[in-house]
C-alpha cells in the first residue's frame, strides 16, 4: 500500500492501522517524523519515501523504490487535495 500524506492526519492513522493488519505501507511525505515512530514495531513491512507528489520525478523514483523492495503496488492512497 502506498499512502500519500502518511506523515499525519489521516493517513498517519490508515498506516497504523494497515501495519496492524499485515499490510506493507509504504509512506509519501515531505517529512516523515511521525511516521517513523511505527519503524521499530514493523521495520519490515514499513517504507518511508520523502516524496513532493506534485513532482513526477519524485514520485517516479518513489514508485520504483517500492517496487524494487517489494515487487509491485497493489494499493494506492491519494490523500493529496488541492485547495482554491
Amino acid at each position: 500500500v502506498i499512502i500519500t500524506g502518511a506523515n499525519n492526519g489521516i493517513g498517519l492513522h490508515m498506516t497504523k492501522t494497515l501495519l496492524q493488519q499485515g499490510y506493507f505501507v509504504a509512506g509519501f511525505d515531505l517529512e516523515g517524523d511521525n511516521f517513523i515512530v511505527f519503524q521499530q514495531s514493523f521495520p519490515d513491512r514499513l517504507m518511508f519515501c520523502k516524496t513532493d507528489v506534485t513532482k513526477d520525478v519524485e514520485v517516479t523514483e518513489s514508485v520504483k523504490a517500492v517496487v524494487d523492495e517489494w515487487g509491485k503496488v497493489d494499493i494506492l492512497v491519494d490523500r493529496f487535495l488541492i485547495s482554491v
